[in-house]
């Protein structure tokens, strides 16, 4: 919510003018009344439609595009490989498709050319970098990290052009 809109929300609450429609005993006081969704719109002016917007993904759409999941994708967003949609307030999570193909046409999962051999990422990437292939790694905090190879380069070295075609 704006500032101006969730003050006079919890405004309308202290007056008794909104009432909530149920509660939550694990949360003390206001933060534990559940208010019905039209109520609260009322407080709160929607800047995005709430429609996903043509040729844009979700997260979700673009982590099962890329055989990855939405930790990485926001990490994606993060690096600048992928990009919001023109004018798409902070914490919507769109991503333009245009970015999303173009991304999948330069770049492979490490993790599936490892499959596809049996094999370990590490071993694979390490391989593909001897080779001269840029390998991206996308950090996840705690977590390691996601390691993407570029396809023309490894293409030529005949690793990929098994796994891609």
């Amino acid at each position: 919510m704006r500032r101006d809109g969730l003050a006079r929300f919890i405004r309308a609450v202290i007056e008794r003018e909104l009432t909530p429609t149920s509660r939550t005993s694990s949360i003390p006081e206001i933060l534990g009344s559940m208010f019905r969704l039209e109520v609260v719109k009322k407080y709160h002016p929607v800047s995005w439609p709430g429609v996903i917007p043509p040729g844009c993904l979700t997260y979700a759409e673009v982590a099962a595009k890329l055989g990855t999941n939405t930790e990485v994708v926001r990490n994606l967003v993060v690096q600048g490989f992928l990009r919001p949609p023109r004018g798409c307030p902070r914490g919507v999570k769109l991503v333009r498709m245009e970015d999303v193909e173009s991304f999948a046409t330069r770049f492979v999962s490490v993790s599936s050319i490892a499959e596809h051999f049996k094999t370990r990422s590490p071993f694979v990437a390490r391989h593909l970098k001897q080779r001269g292939t840029e390998v991206v790694e996308i950090s996840l905090p705690g977590k390691g990290k996601k390691l993407f190879a570029r396809k023309a380069p490894a293409s030529e070295t005949g690793i990929l052009a098994l796994c891609v075609s």
